[in-house]
């Protein structure tokens, strides 16, 4: 079994192929003396597009925790009017359960709060991920995370 710091000195050597010419030893180049953008960048963008994707999937379950009270109580809640902030009054007062009420309140309350936070993630993101590709861009490589990175950032 290999500790942490083997498989990042054998990562490290993958992703760096150079070779010295007398000593036939791996080169050990750091990003700042290639000329590639740190990848620092890219672990941050890599984390906000984490963050961002997880968000979204609490702001899915929140909104079927919902649906899922309102079909309990033989609510029908077809479509997605029952998530809209103007119709919030009418299908609280389809529930005659005080409880459940207030339960739901707290649902749309979690649902407010995340649908923020999901706006602020995405715009983080974006800036992250704009300032990455500018740079990244200008030296004219390409990145097997691109890919990656688009791919979360279509994913709305």
């Amino acid at each position: 079994m290999q500790s942490t710091q083997e498989r990042t000195a054998q990562r490290w050597e993958q992703e760096r192929p150079h070779r010295c010419a007398q000593g036939g030893g791996a080169i050990a180049r750091k990003p700042a003396q290639t000329g590639l953008p740190r990848r620092d960048g890219r672990a941050d963008v890599r984390e906000l597009s984490r963050s961002y994707l997880t968000i979204v999937k609490d702001v899915s379950r929140v909104m079927n925790r919902l649906k899922a009270l309102y079909r309990s109580w033989a609510i029908p809640c077809a479509g997605r009017d029952v998530y809209y902030t103007r119709h919030r009054a009418e299908w609280l007062a389809k529930i005659k359960e005080a409880g459940v009420r207030r339960r739901a309140e707290r649902l749309y309350q979690q649902l407010d709060m995340l649908k923020k936070l999901r706006q602020q993630a995405r715009g983080e993101l974006l800036a992250e991920s704009r300032t990455w590709f500018r740079q990244l861009s200008s030296f004219g490589g390409s990145d097997p995370d691109i890919h990656e990175i688009r791919l979360a950032l279509s994913q709305e």
